[in-house]
């Protein structure tokens, strides 16, 4: 019989990763828009950032696309059916700590390759 350890050990088996490029900085909220992977917000060394970026697989790489219209870092993102983003809270370090703001935002395809 197949007990619990024998399933975990299979399955750790058939796990495969593999170590992609860093992201710019820290703490960057990520969505999936079904086409790309983005990474909005970040932190690093004790300050916020604005900076949106895509990662291309064909390159490997993550390149700057745009701007958030203010700093933050740890937030949540979620891509809308719409193809709308949706970004929630997080933290301004630079300014005032902890938000809950919540924007709503549309990336156009203009950084397309």
């Amino acid at each position: 019989s197949t007990t619990a350890c024998d399933q975990q050990s299979s399955a750790q088996q058939q796990s495969v990763w593999t170590l992609l490029p860093d992201l710019p900085y820290m703490h960057a909220a990520l969505t999936n828009t079904g086409e790309d992977l983005l990474a909005l917000g970040s932190f690093l060394y004790d300050i916020s950032y604005s900076e949106i970026h895509v990662y291309h697989p064909s390159t490997k790489s993550w390149v700057k696309i745009a701007n958030l219209p203010q700093v933050c870092s740890a937030s949540t993102a979620v891509s809308l059916p719409s193809g709308e983003i949706m970004l929630i809270g997080g933290g301004n370090f630079n300014l005032t700590g902890y938000t809950r703001d919540v924007y709503i935002g549309k990336l156009y395809k203009k950084y397309k390759k």
